[in-house]
């Protein structure tokens, strides 16, 4: 089993590369550093969202095209909020309007600060605690959504195997 110094290789071999997601490593740690959303949870909430931006149209879905691997939706003023400053446009996917950015760093930075400032500021709190998974998707995902508890479990699951790999290789999560 290979050993890994850098959290950011140990991201790109054993999670992103194989799923040749245009996310690389050093972005989620920055995502982190920055803006203080832990790789866990980016890994359990971009997983959900876009299977950590599969690039498998088929798995992680169209807007990994357009490097939204958070599924966030555009609306009247998006142009005006710090995660929308990057966007280069919307894109129309099934009906919704979604951002999109020119680059995979922009928009997992964007991705970043809309966790960190999005909603009011209510996700990095709800992030700190422990069974978060819930109280963050009534928010990010809609309570009143239908499929909602599924999202939720799915949540957890990512959580939970991504949680173990990171344990294989000596990062505690």
């Amino acid at each position: 089993m290979p050993k890994y110094v850098k959290t950011a290789d140990f991201l790109d071999e054993e999670i992103l590369k194989p799923r040749n997601s245009p996310i690389k490593g050093y972005m989620m740690m920055e995502v982190e550093k920055w803006y203080g959303v832990k790789v866990l949870h980016q890994i359990a909430i971009l997983g959900a969202e876009t299977s950590i931006g599969h690039g498998d149209i088929d798995i992680g879905g169209t807007l990994v095209r357009y490097n939204n691997f958070g599924c966030i939706k555009a609306w009247p003023g998006w142009e005006d909020t710090k995660w929308g400053e990057w966007a280069d446009g919307t894109v129309t996917v099934r009906g919704v309007e979604w951002l999109t950015w020119p680059t995979p760093q922009k928009g997992m930075y964007s991705w970043g600060r809309y966790m960190k400032v999005g909603a009011g500021e209510a996700y990095l709190p709800i992030l700190r605690k422990p069974d978060w998974h819930q109280e963050f998707a009534n928010i990010y995902y809609g309570s009143e959504v239908p499929g909602i508890e599924e999202y939720v479990a799915n949540l957890k699951k990512i959580e939970d195997k991504y949680r173990k790999l990171a344990l294989q290789f000596g990062f505690r999560w």
